[in-house]
């Protein structure tokens, strides 16, 4: 009997220290101090907690780490593989003494984690958990000590940038920011901050330099810290030199107001998120008059045959609008301009040509500004020197929207015709023999 109560009780005591249900109980758990790797031993056998954290299979043996951070920061798990056949692993952790555990991911190999932010006054525990039962694993685990916050992690301590400055900054350490989000896909929740004196000038703000090897973006707000309104934003812009998900970001920055520049990542940030900011300013630039859906420019009927009149356009100091062009990524910034038409066929010839350093884009709509429907849509055209619009009515209104990368904007020239013959010419023939026919 007291065999069987002591077995009873030990596998209580896994279920209640390490299992799904109950308290998580860091006791048993090995201590880990950052910055001193700890090793790692786990030979092949059943887990104790065979349920997946993070959704994958998850039957191995565990290991179990303790932490009590005297810092609050941002920590990262690091794992060294030295020994072993491991299919792969899962990392999780959780607070002590808490119900849920929160998975970090599936690794193979040497790995580190995404950051974990950590506070003074909790307890936590981290899980290594192998996949397969009859996996084993030898090597260290080390956490690393907290980076320590940006100077400018807030926007009231936010840096000073000026026209031709190239500020090196980094990400490791930034906490939490609670700011608009200027960007549809994302707002990337750990960012530091910088701030920008209007000077009636085009401020072209960039992360594209080498030094930036992340997937940054740029936010851009006027008024105050407790108050920001979004002026302009981008992701990535895939012609930087750097890499394609840095940023650049272009706009009118008036006397008198005080700008405020946030940069984030779309990612996680991780151990080495330093990048390069660069500002560069020209003379204020206005838009073109038909800089939104609203102010197209009418190019009437579109009927003759060949290419009689050329219309000039440039997306120079145009910008983005809220209609994004269903061939041109969501996480690129543009520079577009508008005009409309109508066919009196099923389809028009388009051809453009641009100045050496634009690469013109179009995309064409049916319905309303507030509605717009896509019918086609042409990236780079001006590479291809024009495109064949295909699919349309007569008698609809069409809206051309010509787009481009605000780094690829420039001037070019297009026109529209409709080759086809969309009148029938009734004729009269007589005279019809073997061989020939009178045409009248």
């Amino acid at each position: 009997m007291q065999k069987i109560f002591s077995f009873l009780s030990l596998i209580i005591f896994l279920s209640i220290s390490f299992g799904m249900k109950g308290q998580i109980d860091c006791s048993s758990a090995n201590a880990i101090q950052c910055g001193s790797p700890l090793s790692i031993a786990i030979n092949a056998g059943p887990g104790n907690d065979n349920f997946s954290y993070c959704g994958f299979q998850n039957e191995g043996k565990e290991a179990y780490y303790s932490f009590s951070p005297t810092i609050t920061g941002n920590y990262f798990i690091q794992i060294e593989e030295l020994g072993g056949i491991s299919s792969g692993y899962e990392m999780r952790y959780a607070e002590c003494l808490g119900a849920n555990w929160n998975c970090l991911g599936i690794y193979s190999g040497s790995s580190t984690t995404d950051f974990i932010y950590l506070t003074t006054g909790n307890n936590y525990i981290f899980c290594l958990d192998l996949q397969a039962s009859n996996d084993n694993f030898f090597g260290s685990i080390n956490l690393s000590c907290p980076t320590p916050t940006p100077a400018n992690d807030n926007c009231t301590s936010a840096q000073n940038i000026s026209c031709g400055n190239n500020l090196l900054g980094t990400l490791n350490g930034a906490t939490l920011d609670n700011a608009p989000n200027c960007l549809s896909q994302g707002n990337g929740s750990n960012g530091v901050w910088y701030s920008f004196t209007g000077n009636d000038s085009y401020v072209t703000l960039s992360t594209c330099g080498g030094q930036t090897q992340f997937d940054t973006q740029i936010s851009v707000y006027s008024g105050e810290c407790g108050n920001l309104n979004c002026v302009a934003a981008n992701d990535d812009n895939p012609l930087c030199e750097s890499n394609g998900t840095s940023s650049y970001i272009s706009f009118n920055a008036l006397a008198g107001v005080n700008y405020f520049i946030r940069v984030h990542a779309n990612t996680q940030p991780n151990i080495s998120y330093n990048f390069t900011l660069s500002c560069s300013c020209s003379a204020l630039c206005n838009a073109p008059a038909n800089d939104n859906c609203s102010g197209a420019l009418s190019l009437g009927t579109i009927s003759n045959a060949s290419c009689s009149a050329t219309t000039f356009g440039s997306t120079l100091c145009a910008t983005p609008s809220n209609i994004h062009p269903e061939c041109f990524s969501t996480f690129n910034t543009f520079a577009d301009v508008w005009y409309t038409f109508s066919a009196v066929d099923s389809d028009v010839e388009l051809v453009l040509n641009s100045s050496y350093n634009a690469d013109i884009g179009v995309a064409i709509y049916k319905g309303t500004c507030d509605n717009p429907i896509p019918v086609s849509c042409f990236h780079n055209v001006s590479s291809e020197g024009g495109a064949r619009i295909d699919g349309l009515s007569p008698g609809i209104t069409y809206f051309l929207q010509f787009y481009s990368l605000q780094n690829a904007s420039g001037n070019f020239n297009f026109c529209l015709s409709n080759p086809t013959c969309s009148t029938p010419i009734l004729a009269n023939i007589s005279n019809i023999t073997a061989t020939d026919a009178f045409l009248q």
